[in-house]
């Protein structure tokens, strides 16, 4: 009997009437292992990777799915089998529900009829405390003890007086770590949004900070050293964060250089009226007498500006509909804006104009 270390995307569900379980491998293969063979489960942040300790006699099985041991700093989960006990629909298989005058039926395709299921599950169990705690001692090489959690939301919470570096996401099972800081009697200040009174909180002693998003609020993990730790890995978490933001830097610095020569082109084609004007002109479709710039409020007040084709009325002025094709012009909003409500005729004119709706039909009378 012999172990390996088995690499996969997830694990977990029902199990089989032999205890087998389902495992999905990292080039999507699913495969069912037994429950019972399983020695650990580790969760490693770089590749979101799942990493299964699992007993068997025959190591060269599962040699295309194994890996020689498990990352330094992947997690350790809890997993329990748990037994479920449900009424299963027998038309469509999905969970009956109850109610006081029907009984049990199913809310799906409404069938009363069901049978009774007894299934054992596997499912993979995470612990905050634990999971900060045992990356912390990890990361450092030396014992930790977590002293607090501290919370920050939009209601307040907790504020640190000190510098936390920003690190690449290090997405733990429970949490994600986006920050950390190792301090000496780190403090903290404790303030409300409806109290006018802060407290300062201190702790005496060496400490490691993450700083945590879990859901939508922070949590400081506040973990007391013991020992000399080990900086590589913690120096190196912070290095490829300096990267990242570096990288981030670069990239807004490109974003914006470009959307300024963008801004320039486009001022420097649509700043002149006629370029406007020629352009419509050019896209109107060989039956159309003109075209109407039009502008529409939308819900909560944002606004669209549009082009639309226009004929003559053999009474006066021109029309539109609404079931007319728009005109796509590719000229940005803010130089058509000048244009809203007028009208420019195939010869070149811009002609105000007030517009009447009637049925399917819009009147555009100069004016």
């Amino acid at each position: 009997m012999g172990y390996v270390v088995l690499k996969a995307r997830g694990i977990g569900g029902v199990l089989s009437e032999r205890g087998r379980v389902r495992a999905v491998f990292v080039d999507g293969t699913e495969y069912s292992i037994d429950a019972l063979r399983i020695k650990g489960i580790y969760y490693y942040f770089k590749d979101r990777m799942f990493y299964i300790v699992y007993e068997t006699e025959n190591p060269g099985f599962y040699a295309k799915y194994a890996v020689p041991s498990v990352p330094q700093l992947a997690t350790s989960l809890r997993f329990v089998i748990e037994e479920h006990k449900y009424k299963r629909c027998k038309r469509c298989g999905h969970p009956m529900e109850f109610d006081d005058d029907v009984g049990f039926y199913c809310p799906m395709c409404g069938s009363t009829q069901y049978e009774d299921v007894h299934e054992k599950v596997l499912k993979l169990k995470g612990d905050l405390k634990e999971e900060v705690r045992e990356f912390a001692e990890k990361l450092l090489g030396v014992p930790c003890k977590l002293e607090a959690l501290l919370y920050r939301s939009i209601a307040g919470g907790f504020t640190p007086e000190f510098d936390i570096h920003e690190v690449n996401d290090v997405h733990l099972f429970s949490c994600v770590v986006r920050g950390v800081a190792l301090v000496e009697n780190p403090t903290f200040i404790e303030s409300h949004y409806d109290e006018d009174v802060t407290v300062r909180h201190r702790f005496d002693g060496k400490f490691l900070i993450l700083r945590c998003l879990v859901g939508d609020y922070s949590l400081y993990a506040v973990l007391r050293i013991e020992g000399e730790p080990r900086l590589d890995m913690l120096n190196e978490l912070i290095k490829e964060g300096e990267e990242k933001k570096r990288r981030e830097q670069e990239e807004r610095r490109k974003f914006l250089e470009e959307w300024l020569k963008k801004q320039e082109e486009e001022k420097k084609k649509w700043s002149d009226p006629k370029a406007v004007i020629n352009e419509i002109l050019s896209k109107l479709p060989s039956w159309a007498d003109g075209a109407y710039v039009k502008e529409l409020v939308l819900r909560g007040g944002d606004t669209i500006i549009f082009v639309v084709p226009v004929k003559k009325s053999r009474y006066s002025g021109y029309y539109t509909s609404e079931s007319w094709r728009e005109i796509r012009t590719g000229i940005p909003e803010k130089y058509l804006k000048p244009l809203v409500g007028n009208i420019i005729t195939r010869e070149g004119k811009v002609v105000k104009a007030k517009e009447k709706k009637s049925g399917k039909y819009a009147s555009l009378v100069p004016g």
